[in-house]
């Protein structure tokens, strides 16, 4: 009866690497330093997420290519926590019931402003507190690692110009810009013939404002875009607010000049700039305390991209 019992377990045991070998592609997402993370759980996150955002925005249209970029991003994000709790733990470090009590206490006075609120969220998230407790603990868990490791960096001066001016663009101003646009919408997909057909219409739009008709008055007539009563004026905005292709179209424009059409996922624009401010300098005394804060930024993504670098990192 003993060697039986043993042979089922082996058998057992067996059995169960096997298929988890087998069913990997359909059962894990992946694995760091041999822990399994688990399709089922990446994927309630991402459920919660959208949940969420669709209570926000309940116009929110998702497409399966979102949906399926979403849900890469929140993998690599908990491929990344897994990777900071495994080497919290390799290192001893630990969390303390009462430090998990006062970080839940405070959350409740200043984030979700009652026990009512907090209990409300959980229960649209299908989440209990036991766990957002364990989740809370985790999340400082990962700080402590993080400030463990920032505690051994020197702030001296001169480290901190040396980060300065090696590292210009971190410290670059953004352009500042003020436009007006003229939008021809073009669905997710469209018929040739439909994009011709609203190719044509932006391309008259444009030789009507090349031939000095009022910008204003054209996007009032033909814009698609929630601007059009205000004459396609799109206010003052900063590089990098738009979307690419309509930002790099704005660093090539000088003032009072009219370019387009240029294509982006919502359509076909013209676009006039009226105003565009180039950032200055700032000398290192005036912007001391934000080198200081990049300087920490940039050093805690290089102390975590080399513990991502150094896993044994398995996606499947």
């Amino acid at each position: 009866m003993f060697h039986s019992a043993n042979r089922t377990l082996i058998f057992a045991g067996f059995l169960t690497l096997f298929l988890e070998h087998c069913i990997a592609p359909n059962k894990f997402a992946a694995r760091v330093n041999g822990d399994a993370i688990l399709n089922v759980a990446l994927d309630k996150e991402l459920e919660t997420y959208i949940s969420q955002a669709k209570t926000i925005d309940p116009q929110l249209d998702l497409d399966a290519g979102k949906i399926q970029s979403l849900r890469k991003e929140f993998l690599e994000k908990i491929i990344r926590d897994r990777v900071l709790l495994q080497s919290a733990r390799q290192k001893g470090l630990q969390v303390s019931p009462d430090e998990a009590e006062k970080r839940l206490s405070d959350l409740k006075i200043n984030f979700f402003q009652s026990e009512e609120n907090l209990n409300e969220l959980l229960k649209i998230q299908g989440l209990t507190l036991a766990d957002y407790k364990r989740t809370l603990q985790e999340t400082i868990l990962m700080e402590k690692l993080i400030d463990d490791f920032v505690s051994t960096l020197s702030l001296a001066e001169d480290t901190l110009k040396l980060f300065f001016t090696s590292h210009p663009a971190l410290f670059k101003e953004k352009t500042e810009y003020q436009a007006k646009h003229i939008l021809i919408r073009l669905k997710e997909k469209n018929s040739a013939r439909e994009e011709r057909t609203a190719l044509e219409k932006i391309k008259m739009i444009l030789a009507k404002a090349k031939g000095g008709e009022d910008f204003a008055a054209l996007a009032r007539q033909y814009s698609e875009d929630g601007s059009a009563p205000s004459g396609g004026d799109l206010g003052i905005f900063q590089e990098g607010d738009m979307v690419p292709e309509f930002d790099e179209a704005l660093r090539r424009m000088q003032p009072a000049e009219i370019t387009g059409p240029v294509k982006t996922m919502f359509g076909l624009h013209l676009i006039q700039l009226l105003h565009k401010k180039e950032p200055a300098a700032r000398p290192f005394e005036e912007i001391k305390d934000l080198i200081r804060d990049r300087y920490l930024d940039y050093q805690r993504q290089n102390f975590i991209n080399g513990l991502i670098r150094s896993s044994k990192i398995q996606r499947f």
